[in-house]
């Protein structure tokens, strides 16, 4: 009995997680037409991430669907890691290691302060929230 409900509750987060993750891929394949889309993707993704992350944790969300659907599917969907490390890659191939090197450091460097950017937005949505 202990092994089925185990077993529906895996099912559930999967398929929140699933859910959420088709709604960001759809989401970032509007948004990510070339490089500068790909940039954006990216910036919105480590903002929401950060937002999400801290928000989660502050308010000790139990929720495990959601948090993992927010997080590992629309999140996980939506930004574009693997097509950062491509158009480095295509960069680099084509001989031009200053623009792939400038992409490479551009992206980490944004993501880390968007990111930053993220938790920040959360602790001013907190405090406005309870304030009300």
């Amino acid at each position: 009995m202990v092994k089925k409900i185990i077993q529906v509750k895996s099912l559930k987060i999967y398929l929140v997680i699933a859910i959420l993750a088709a709604i960001g891929s759809i989401l970032r394949s509007c948004l990510a037409k070339e490089i500068n889309g790909v940039l954006l993707v990216n910036i919105l993704g480590c903002i929401a991430l950060g937002f999400i992350n801290l928000f989660l944790k502050d308010y000790n969300y139990s929720n495990l669907s959601l948090a993992k659907g927010l997080t590992v599917g629309f999140i996980g969907s939506f930004t574009t890691f693997s097509s950062y490390n491509l158009e480095i890659f295509k960069l680099i191939n084509h001989k031009q290691y200053l623009a792939g090197l400038t992409y490479f450091v551009l992206f980490a460097a944004l993501g880390l302060f968007f990111t930053w950017i993220g938790m920040l937005l959360e602790k001013l949505v907190v405090k406005v929230g309870k304030n009300r």
